[in-house]
């Protein structure tokens, strides 16, 4: 008995006595503290976030195939209307709050000429051109605070945020080779597509321009969210927003001409909507915004 004993103190003498020696100490605040700023932005970092849904869903295609893996849109802002289409930017004034910026700039001006037949001249193979000119712009600019707090990897975002903007607008200008005359009171002329909204005019012939409506909003909108860091100074993390939205919806409009056989003249006239206005206040990404974070 005594020898059992004495085993089994001599087995627990060992064992502590290896404890000790292989235990790891805890680390202290100060370890954590620079650990957590390796991993998460502190004071004068600055971040970028892309939007991921789509980048997600055309990775996440491969694995469950019940869609086909269309390209990936991860930097595709074709839609210009805030929140969803601006370039979002952050400065951090201290470890837990940074100043969010959001901007989009666009501006696009083409001209399309297209031949056809000379109605002047019998040879079928003397042409003269039609032109197509468009002209596109819009801005949208958002400025906010955000603030975290969370536990290592895990940060909670919160804040809030206003916006202005002036999106959509498109101008369209059409000229003609072939021009209105008492003897070609219809001229061989291209058929431009009509992008605006109000009715053709029963006694229009070809249109001479077309303006579509431009969207002037601004708002204000607090939002709440969630980052995990998955590797240094990079996060995913989504995000809900609820806030109030004006939107002012300028007008429309189209001119034609056509000739006037009794006046024999060229005629000219103006069709035209009138103005529309919305306010919404409310969730605006019910189903949650994800985003790619990074800092540097």
């Amino acid at each position: 008995m005594k020898k059992i004993f004495l085993s089994v103190v001599a087995i627990l003498s060992i064992s502590i006595a290896f404890g000790q020696q292989t235990a790891q100490p805890e680390p202290s605040k100060n370890t954590e503290k620079t650990l957590s700023s390796e991993i998460l932005p502190v004071e004068g970092d600055w971040g970028l976030s892309i939007g991921a849904t789509t980048t997600l869903n055309y990775f996440g295609n491969f694995f469950g195939k019940n869609a086909a893996n269309a390209n990936s849109a991860m930097f595709n802002y074709a839609n210009k209307q805030y929140p969803m289409a601006v370039v979002a930017g952050k400065y951090f004034l201290s470890d837990d709050k940074a100043l969010r910026l959001g901007a989009c700039f666009y501006y696009n001006n083409t001209k399309n000429n297209i031949m056809v037949h000379d109605d002047t001249n019998l040879d079928p193979d003397v042409y003269v051109n039609d032109v197509a000119k468009a002209n596109t712009a819009g801005y949208t600019i958002a400025l906010g605070l955000e603030k975290r707090r969370g536990y290592k990897r895990v940060q909670g975002v919160y804040g809030g945020e206003v916006f202005i903007g002036n999106i959509g607008k498109q101008n369209y200008d059409y000229e003609y080779g072939n021009k209105f005359s008492q003897v070609n009171t219809a001229p061989t002329s291209t058929t431009f597509k009509q992008f605006s909204t109000v009715p053709a005019p029963s006694w229009g012939y070809r249109m001479t321009s077309d303006h579509t409506s431009s969207t002037f909003t601004c708002g204000a909108r607090a939002f709440a969210g969630i980052e995990i860091f998955i590797c240094q100074k990079m996060s995913i993390g989504g995000e809900f927003n609820w806030g109030l939205e004006y939107k002012n919806f300028s007008k429309e409009t189209t001119t034609w001409e056509y000739y006037n056989t009794v006046l024999n003249e060229i005629k000219s006239g103006k069709i035209e909507s009138k103005n529309d206005r919305s306010l919404k206040i409310g969730l605006d990404n019910i189903g949650g915004n994800v985003n790619f974070n990074f800092y540097f």
